[in-house]
């Protein structure tokens, strides 16, 4: 019975990522939802996109607040935080 959990979840995380893709081509500069795209990036294994993201997130939002990508550090650590 657990692979049909396991399956069910990663049916939802990528419909999440289609929904996403879809608000962010509405609206690319949209600082949050890059946050929420590399979120799901991590969830699914793709490190090197969720970096992308967060890259994405601060060249939009300088402000954005730490906290946000705190908890993310690992996975950015050794790369610039702000893009130019």
């Amino acid at each position: 019975m657990f692979p049909f959990f396991a399956s069910f979840a990663f049916g939802l995380l990528v419909e999440a990522v289609r929904q996403l893709d879809t608000a962010l081509s509405i609206e690319p500069s949209f600082a949050r939802l890059h946050v929420k795209r590399g979120q799901l990036s991590i969830a699914l294994g793709e490190d090197a996109s969720a970096i992308e993201r967060f890259r994405r997130a601060l060249n939009f939002d300088k402000n954005l607040p730490s906290r946000i990508l705190k908890k993310h550090d690992d996975r950015i650590e050794g790369t610039d935080r702000v893009v130019l």
